[in-house]
């Protein structure tokens, strides 16, 4: 005889397959938000960088120390493409 507290077998599995359904469910939400993050905080810290670099680079001394206007373009692009 089976004992009344033992649930039968096929309960069990389906439980077990809802259960598997709702991890991978919270997975794909959970690696969905991670890579919306990532690709949110690179794209922000390439741009905080470009701007940074442009200030750095409109105050280098090959810049200020340019004779021309032409060659001031040259090392403010040379030293942009570092």
């Amino acid at each position: 005889m089976k004992k009344p507290s033992e649930k039968p077998l096929s309960d069990v599995a389906d439980s077990m397959e809802r259960w598997f359904g709702i991890a991978i469910v919270l997975l794909v939400i959970i690696l969905f938000f991670w890579a919306v993050k990532s690709f949110f905080f690179n794209t922000t810290d390439y741009l905080d960088k470009k701007d940074s670099q442009k200030v750095r680079c409109q105050t280098h001394w090959t810049v200020i120390d340019a004779t021309t206007e032409f060659a001031a373009k040259k090392a403010y692009e040379k030293c942009i493409d570092k």
